[in-house]
């Protein structure tokens, strides 16, 4: 028989609605119609190839479809018990009941043995409010047919002391006060016995437009926008506008999930049930995400589209499976399934999962399908940055810490932004010209967090304590780097500061402890550095406050100078010496305030989770050299005054000699930090000559606030970069010192400038 490819416009992946539709066609057609029926989803919209027409398959539904008895005694409205509230469900019972019509007789003999069960066990009244089904519910599964365990696989599983439900279903097939068995007997009274609905049967399947193809059935959570209500239509409220057989396959679809419905096994899952493609909800990952979008505590599901054609039976073999790993590691979160699929964690023929939460909206009084976003499932090597995140469980720790009772709405907050951002790198791949940007965007929010553990004791000493960001890899500067991004400025000086304490002749410890009270010992370990909090969160050397870059940058200074003066011997050693240097033409943007201090100030909090010991040269990746950088540009003559009194290998002597030493004189800074800048410029001069070195500026007068920004300069490491074609250092000397006496002898020993910037 000659197969043919249908596209059915009607069954989509959004609303949940179409893509259970979509279940629900492939299932009876294969079982009903033609057993080599296969489906599969394209460009967003679902393909069937079977034996049967566009035609056929319309007259198919309408005049053959035999539908699965679909019952559910144990909830209200079951239309099993008297009572009011049960009448409408129960006069559908009866009347499918009372029908001849053979393509019933399965629905007629399943209500006729469950009301035989209720009678055989004096069962009369439906259970009330409160009290547990579970033992209707197991008396249930264990007398009626095995033809009937799909569907009740579909709505409950039974544990040892409880009952589960799938979250595709509600409370067992009730949401709220309404009953998707009550709606389903309804619909197949009005389309197959009373065959109100068969011209809808074609718009349903085919997305045909047509009037009168709408009924004022309710869909529940399948379809929110054909709920109707309050602004969803063009006027004040909106009416229902769901198709009768949109109601009946999708719910014929809901079975094809109950393959993968299961108790789980093993210690670690004792009690609990497993659902294809679940796992708990998180607010986070799309625009409108908020934490309070995880009150309802119904678990997310990931629902595939597959781009093979596949049977009804390769896909129960799927959904049987439904899982998704990381590694050997079963996906527990919605932040895990995205690391998952973007890892190859995924096969069969997957392309993309609809992620779908069940979320409380109208005020509250509902839940609702709400469709968060499409996740392709591509591999992503920043996945396998995440992955780094997986060190001694810390994200899981973080997350049951900052969901937890004791936690703060800081601490809830921070953890939205960085699930959001997980799930965002992980869905650019790498060719993608995003990918760079949601690194930075993911390094910031993981600055984010740990800042704000590092700020609250209940979170580093809770029950279950949260320890610091475990330290990153030297490839997070790769992946995060983008030399045309807007911010590629502010992210190499972020990382020259973040590197602070791990250069050549580094003292002072890592920039990092002024912070946040972090251990500096197993910091700077080169065998085996980790991070971990300091015992003692009190230390005076933590300077860093909520005030603006500036002054926190004044402050690291002011202390790393003190602490340097207390040391014996180090009065030649400059403490601002790091792993990655700074170029003169950032610093000189910064001087000239071309710079974003936030955006600096929010990179230096990722960029210092990095492990810095492990940072070789090559991997900083604009130390090969930025063809876009103009060596022509000079910082302020006063800021390259005072650098040369910081210099960490001191000043190098115009013929490549040995450099001269200069002598520590924190005086100097201090004064710059007080706006006292000509004197402080006066005093360097000074400091230049006792070394023997002549200077063809002495004094320079500025405000105080440029005098505070020269001084916060002052902490981005500088020194020569074997890369580049003139060194940073030889620019800084030749701008302020005289390099002959020939040249000296011809100029004044003092020049007085007001502003130099």
């Amino acid at each position: 028989m000659t197969q043919q490819t249908l596209i059915l416009h009607g069954c989509t992946p959004v609303p949940l609605a179409g893509y259970l539709k979509a279940l629900g066609v492939l299932r009876i057609v294969s079982m009903q119609a033609d057993p080599q029926t296969q489906g599969w989803w394209q460009q967003d919209v679902f393909h069937l190839r079977c034996s049967l027409n566009e035609t056929e398959l319309t007259e198919f539904f309408v005049e053959e479809y035999q539908p699965t008895p679909i019952i559910g005694p144990w909830g209200a409205r079951s239309g099993f018990y008297p009572g009011s509230s049960e009448k409408s469900a129960r006069e559908a019972l009866d009347i499918i009941s009372g029908s001849d019509l053979p393509r019933l007789e399965f629905f007629r003999s399943t209500i006729a043995l469950t009301q035989t069960i209720l009678r055989k066990h004096q069962i009369h009244e439906k259970p009330a409010p409160g009290v547990p089904k579970d033992a209707l519910m197991r008396l249930l599964r264990n007398e009626l047919p095995d033809s009937m365990l799909e569907w009740l696989d579909c709505v409950y599983v039974l544990l040892d002391d409880r009952t589960a439900f799938p979250p595709i279903l509600g409370t067992g097939g009730n949401e709220g006060s309404g009953s998707y068995t009550s709606a389903y007997a309804q619909a197949i009274v009005e389309v197959i016995l009373n065959r109100k609905w068969d011209t809808a049967c074609r718009s349903s399947l085919f997305g045909t437009l047509s009037s009168g193809v709408t009924s004022p059935m309710l869909p529940g959570h399948f379809d929110p926008g054909a709920t109707g209500g309050p602004n969803a239509g063009g006027g004040y409220s909106g009416q229902t506008t769901l198709n009768p057989w949109t109601l009946l396959l999708m719910l014929e679809g809901t079975q094809s999930l109950a393959s993968g419905t299961t108790r789980k096994s093993g210690s670690a899952f004792r009690n609990t049930a497993a659902f294809p493609f679940s796992v708990e909800s998180a607010g986070a990952g799309y625009g409108s995400s908020a934490l309070s979008d995880e009150a309802s505590r119904r678990p997310e599901i990931w629902l595939p589209q597959w781009n093979s054609p596949s049977t009804q039976n390769e896909l129960l073999a799927l959904f049987s499976e439904g899982r998704a790993t990381i590694g050997v590691k079963a996906v527990r979160t919605a932040v895990d399934f995205a690391i998952a699929i973007a890892s190859f964690g995924i096969d069969r023929g997957i392309v993309a999962f609809e992620r779908y939460g069940f979320q409380l909206r109208n005020g509250d009084l509902s839940n609702f399908a709400i469709q968060l976003g499409t996740l392709k499932t591509q591999f992503s090597s920043n996945s396998q940055l995440v992955r780094e995140l997986e060190s001694g469980h810390w994200l899981d720790r973080f997350r049951r810490t900052a969901t937890g009772k004791s936690s703060t709405a800081t601490a809830a907050a921070s953890l939205r932004k960085l699930e959001s951002a997980i799930i965002n790198t992980c869905q650019q791949n790498d060719s993608s010209g995003q990918s760079k940007d949601s690194g930075s965007e993911l390094l910031i929010a993981l600055g984010v967090a740990n800042a704000t553990i590092a700020a609250s004791p209940k979170l580093r000493e809770a029950d279950y304590p949260v320890p610091p960001v475990p330290l990153l890899s030297p490839q997070w500067l790769q992946h995060c780097y983008a030399p045309d991004s807007t911010h590629a400025r502010e992210f190499r000086l972020a990382a020259s500061l973040a590197s602070i304490g791990f250069g050549k002749h580094s003292i002072g410890g890592p920039l990092r402890q002024h912070l946040e009270p972090i251990d500096v010992q197993m910091l700077t370990n080169k065998r085996s550095a980790r991070a971990s909090w300091a015992k003692h969160p009190d230390d005076p050397a933590i300077v860093w406050s909520n005030g603006n870059l500036v002054r926190n940058l004044v402050a690291v200074l002011q202390r790393r100078l003190i602490d340097v003066s207390r040391s014996n011997g180090n009065e030649f050693i400059s403490p601002i010496s790091g792993r990655c240097p700074a170029n003169l033409d950032d610093v000189s943007a910064f001087l000239n305030q071309e710079t974003d201090d936030r955006a600096i100030e929010s990179l230096l909090r990722g960029l210092t989770l990095i492990d810095w010991n492990r940072v070789a040269w090559e991997q900083i990746p604009w130390m090969s050299g930025d063809p876009k950088r103009d060596f022509e540009r000079k910082p302020s003559a006063a800021w390259c005054l005072l650098k040369l009194c910081l210099l960490p290998d001191g000043v190098p002597s115009p013929d490549g000699l040995a450099a001269t030493q200069i002598r520590l004189q924190p005086q100097i800074f201090r004064l710059a930090a007080n706006g006292r800048l000509a004197e402080a410029t006066a005093l360097a001069a000074q400091r230049l000559r006792s070394s023997g070195l002549r200077t063809a500026v002495e004094t320079i007068y500025s405000s105080a606030d440029i005098a505070a920004r020269t001084t916060a300069a002052l902490i981005f490491p500088i020194y020569g970069n074997p890369n580049q074609r003139v060194t940073d250092i030889t620019r800084i000397r030749d701008q302020v010192l005289f390099k002959s006496s020939r040249e000296e002898s011809g100029s004044a020993d003092t020049v007085v400038r007001g502003n130099s910037m």
